[in-house]
């Protein structure tokens, strides 16, 4: 092979392994993990953290609606009016980013919109991650505790007692130490009582006749899940952590407030 080739070969590899590099080195600089809410009544639900020194973010989901208003004719009225068509409705999400160690942040809509809100840190994400009281199980036992052999998970049980024409439910609960490098979490009181992390919730219910509502509600589970994931969408990250730099540096202000 002539050296022109070679040199000619060198160059066609390199366009072809350099941005395959570039995306790998990206992805390894964000880490990410997901919170998912499955049950029987509302379907799926998650939020995403997203850290990439010194920025986090927050993916949450909302609800779109888009309506289109056509021209209708009342029989009743026997008038001209208008009516409002659902068009589409999908979910979608929303994307708050802050420095770790800043006390507000910018929340982005998806799709490119140069539109953003701000928001004080705290109460966001309490509307995000939303609240519970596990750690109320730490004052009694569990009815069943299961651990691995090498005591790195536990399965803690706990059953309600039934009452009368009262639905009943029990809680399982999943927890492990090989996720204890995860800083989010779904109770941070249990995660420090057992050092472990709490990673899976589940809440079961029986069958249950209401003779207050005549009904008859079948057996449900609903259950929480935290999990590493991985990134698949690295430059759309960066592109809402460079708006957010942006913003403030238009505003003649630092990142961090």
């Amino acid at each position: 092979m002539s050296k022109r080739s070679i040199l000619l070969l060198i160059y066609l590899l390199g366009i072809a392994i350099v941005p395959a590099f570039s995306q790998k080195a990206v992805k390894q600089v964000i880490k990410a993990v997901e919170i998912r809410d499955s049950s029987f009544l509302f379907g799926e639900k998650f939020y995403r953290v997203y850290h990439s020194e010194p920025f986090v973010i927050y993916q949450s989901q909302y609800l779109f609606n888009s309506f289109a208003v056509r021209p209708s004719y009342d029989s009743t009225t026997h008038q001209d009016t208008l009516r409002s068509d659902l068009e589409k409705s999908e979910w979608r999400s929303y994307y708050f980013v802050f420095h770790k160690d800043s006390s507000h942040g910018l929340r982005f809509e998806q799709g490119g919109s140069d539109y953003n809100q701000r928001f004080q840190v705290d109460s966001l994400l309490q509307k995000i991650i939303g609240t519970n009281n596990y750690e109320g199980i730490l004052s009694g036992k569990p009815d069943t505790a299961i651990w691995n052999d090498n005591k790195t998970t536990l399965k803690e049980v706990y059953i309600g007692k039934p009452q009368k024409d009262t639905l009943t439910a029990s809680l399982v609960l999943y927890f492990s130490s090989r996720m204890n490098h995860i800083s989010e979490s779904l109770n941070q009181k249990l995660d420090s009582a057992k050092r472990l992390k709490l990673y899976r919730v589940e809440i079961l219910t029986n069958d249950f006749y209401s003779k207050k509502d005549n009904q008859l509600w079948p057996a449900m589970k609903i259950s929480t899940t935290l999990k590493d994931i991985a990134v698949d969408n690295p430059t759309e990250l960066l592109t809402y952590i460079d708006r957010y730099k942006s913003y403030y540096l238009q505003a003649r202000t630092l990142t961090k407030e």
